[in-house]
């Protein structure tokens, strides 16, 4: 049996690592296979990755960046939500300087968004 977190061997029912001390009894155990090689169980649910909002708020900006001078209302509510995943990523990022500098940067094109259309803005709210 491989110990997930260092993936050092250690004896068949124990119940932590010898090297790290980590639990072997957890979901996410390293399975030895019958050629003695590794293998480790992959969870693949979307969402699952630690980085997941990181690449949704980078894919939005690009998003908004297209769709700043064709549609601007469309631009800003995207911007907006682009904010709202880079909040939630903060909270599980393993790189947080680039998803602060990926939050700082949505929101400076929320503001430049709203400040070149201001007038189509409101033609697009508020006219019938």
């Amino acid at each position: 049996m491989f110990c997930s977190r260092c993936g050092k061997e250690n004896k068949s029912g124990s119940k932590f690592c010898v090297s790290c001390g980590a639990s072997l009894q957890t979901i996410n155990t390293v399975s030895e296979m019958s050629s003695g090689s590794k293998q480790k169980q992959v969870n693949t649910k979307l969402g699952s990755s630690p980085d997941f909002y990181t690449y949704v708020t980078a894919g939005l900006l690009v998003i908004v960046l297209m769709l700043s001078m064709t549609q601007p209302v469309l631009g800003i509510f995207i911007s907006f939500i682009s904010i709202v995943t880079g909040l939630i990523g903060f909270k599980h990022a393993t790189n947080r300087k680039l998803q602060f500098i990926l939050l700082a940067f949505a929101i400076i094109l929320l503001m430049i968004c709203m400040s070149n259309h201001t007038d189509q803005l409101y033609d697009d709210l508020f006219t019938f």
